[in-house]
């Protein structure tokens, strides 16, 4: 809404400055202002009453006038400095980031307004470790408000030779069963209510819900309209003001009071004077500007020198000049001159901006332009598996056990004697481990069961060669058949035990193509009397080994890791829980199936039993030696519980 329309309150720009204030303030530190992120629902309840406001002071226009009136208004709102902010994220976030697809997937969809859904598709928990690491993650919001652009202005079309009041009856039932679902799904499912839009229409069907009913129907708010300003202005800074464990009542509470608000500002109260003076209106008409930049520069900042007390000052400073700048020479002239046109000769920029924002960063993630400025081959955090690790009990090492040093693919065969010499132990079952570099960390293990005189094991394991292997991989990781077919060949009573770094989340997302692979394996080992263990995923630690957040880097001194690595190193259990949840589901389902197949899950043991996080610590060691593999030590852990889930399952003699 331009600020010369004679719907224009000042007021409601002052709003937009208290929300942004409260969501950066959250943002650099939660305990600062525990429930400040609750300031982008603010944001939901504003946009919502100004675009109804804005759709009413045109409802003169033909239905598809409107309609692409008000797209046209959006995209020259929205746009221009969302491709400026994406492309310069991309751009850096690469030199910090060893693996910023994450991000670069996140940012191109945000330019389509589909950020929101993919990263409910990753399942990243908001208030988790992941999201403080991804530059895009507050588009998510964009994409909500995008989401919800697509279907109002058509449900208002639709409702224009309707009564006032049924248009708001049929607006208020959609708020109410959005509400409803909120509350109800909050509890089984909290980054669906937080993602996605079905979930969140209520709050910006409540902002038209308060518009619609000044327009119409003031008559009826003339009780409410007596209650003091000051009433739900201080109810909504309490709901700033509680912590995320109270994530539902604090998403009501501060929901309803800015509605409310919004319904009872009147000229001459506190709360009016207060949001109406000039800085604080001038902090709101830039509060887009300032909330699509204050992520980059916080989440830089977390990748590099970190969020400290003598800091923060720098970093608003920096957030408000950068955000300022764009604001100015981008959003303003774009927004309120003549060079994107009107109507459909700005929905055609605005694609064309689309477009050209989606090409570069395709050009700089394919090309590989921009690269890794760190290093990413420091020390270990603990002592590696591989290569050179010898087993403790057997003796055997690590680096004679791997398909390209057994496996003789010209003809086809392993070299036998290669074979004997990676295994240990003489009694039934033989146990034999294949996979990646993630069934390398079983080595320890492996040896441990065999010390224990539980069964024999071989383990035959190769990093990059996934069991069964994806298409692309050497010429060695297609080894499988020809081991199954040797090991037959001798008559052992073989368990073949799986485990790889695959997720469709971020690894292949032929999720189906995966299992198809897994299931034919099976097929060919059932058919000699084999059966197959598969390791289930287990939780990740980003802050853990050389290319985390506590490595030293040229850009991330040792003086400015040291608050953020000193105590538990820890993930949202949510969070680890939900990326691996559909994989673990498409392994249970075969393992419901087949009783040939069993999975074996580890998460517990290697996320501990506390019902909130995860850490890779115990006593004060680390049982991780980067992101995902094991120490020595991790590798261990998983001896006593794989060995119960076996003995449990019938597949080991009960001792």
């Amino acid at each position: 809404m331009s600020k010369s329309s004679n719907n224009y309150l000042p007021a409601v720009d002052g709003l937009r400055a208290v929300a942004v204030l409260a969501v950066i303030a959250n943002h650099m530190t939660s305990a600062i202002l525990p429930g400040g992120y609750l300031g982008v629902d603010i944001f939901f309840v504003i946009s919502g009453f100004v675009i109804t406001q804005s759709l009413l002071s045109r409802r003169r226009l033909s239905a598809g006038q409107l309609m692409l009136d008000f797209y046209a208004r959006r995209m020259k709102r929205l746009l221009p400095a969302l491709v400026l902010v994406v492309i310069v994220g991309v751009l850096l976030i690469r030199l910090f980031d060893p693996k910023p697809i994450t991000s670069t997937v996140t940012g191109a969809l945000a330019l389509v307004g589909a950020s929101n859904i993919f990263l409910f598709s990753e399942a990243i928990d908001y208030f988790g470790g992941a999201a403080a690491l991804n530059i895009f993650t507050h588009t998510w919001s964009l994409g909500v408000e995008e989401q919800f652009y697509l279907a109002y202005p058509l449900l208002f079309c639709l409702t224009a030779n309707v009564s006032s009041l049924f248009r708001l009856g049929i607006l208020a039932a959609l708020s109410l069963a959005s509400v409803i679902a909120f509350v109800v799904v909050a509890k089984i499912n909290q980054p669906a209510t937080y993602f996605l839009m079905p979930f969140r229409f209520w709050e910006l069907g409540l902002g038209c819900l308060a518009s619609l009913a000044l327009a119409h129907h003031q008559e009826h708010l003339a009780l409410l309209r007596r209650l003091p300003a000051s009433i739900p202005f201080v109810a909504m800074l309490i709901g700033l003001a509680l912590p995320d464990a109270w994530q539902v009542a604090a998403t009501l509470l501060t929901v309803v009071s800015t509605t409310t608000l919004l319904l009872t500002l009147s000229r001459g109260s506190a709360p009016q004077k207060l949001l109406s003076s000039s800085a604080i209106v001038y902090i709101g008409r830039i509060s887009y500007s300032v909330y699509l930049w204050h992520w980059l520069v916080i989440c830089l900042s977390v990748w590099t020198i970190g969020i400290h007390w003598w800091s923060i000052p720098f970093q608003i400073t920096v957030i408000f000049a950068v955000a300022t700048l764009s604001y100015r020479f981008l959003e303003a002239p774009l927004r309120y001159g003549r060079l994107m046109g009107s109507g459909w000769r700005t929905i055609a920029a605005g694609a064309a901006l689309i477009i050209f924002g989606i090409v570069v960063i395709g050009a700089t993630h394919s090309g590989n332009l921009i690269q890794f400025a760190g290093s990413s081959a420091e020390a270990s955090m603990s002592q590696p598996l591989a290569p050179g690790y010898v087993a403790l009990h057997s003796g055997r090492r690590i680096d004679d056990c791997r398909p390209n040093i057994l496996f003789d693919y010209a003809n086809g065969k392993f070299r036998g004697q290669l074979v004997d010499g990676c295994r240990a132990g003489k009694v039934a079952p033989l146990l034999v481990f294949m996979g990646d570099s993630h069934a390398m960390d079983l080595f320890a293990m492996a040896d441990l069961v065999a010390a224990r005189g539980e069964a024999s094991v071989l383990n035959v394991a190769q990093d990059g060669c996934r069991a069964p292997p994806l298409s692309g991989e050497a010429a060695y990781c297609h080894y499988q058949s020809a081991l199954i077919d040797l090991l037959a060949r001798q008559g052992a009573n073989v368990v073949l035990v799986l485990r790889n770094n695959y997720n469709p989340r971020g690894i292949d997302r032929s999720l189906d193509h995966f299992i198809a692979e897994i299931t034919g394996l099976l097929d060919k080992a059932s058919a000699v009397g084999m059966r197959i263990v598969y390791i289930a995923p287990g939780p990740k630690y980003a802050s853990v080994g050389p290319t985390s957040l506590c490595s030293v880097q040229w850009f991330r001194p040792s003086w400015a890791i040291g608050e953020r690595c000193e105590g538990d190193l820890i993930e949202s259990r949510v969070e680890q829980q939900a990326r691996r949840r559909e994989f673990l589901s498409a392994l249970q389902n075969i393992q419901r199936q087949r009783k040939d197949f069993l999975v074996f899950d580890p998460f517990d043991t290697l996320c501990g039993r506390d019902t909130v996080a995860c850490t890779p610590k115990r006593e004060g060691r680390l049982f991780y030696r980067d992101e995902s593999h094991l120490t020595e030590e991790g590798s261990e852990m998983l001896a006593d519980p794989f060995i119960e889930t076996l003995r449990a399952s019938g597949w080991l003699p009960t001792q």
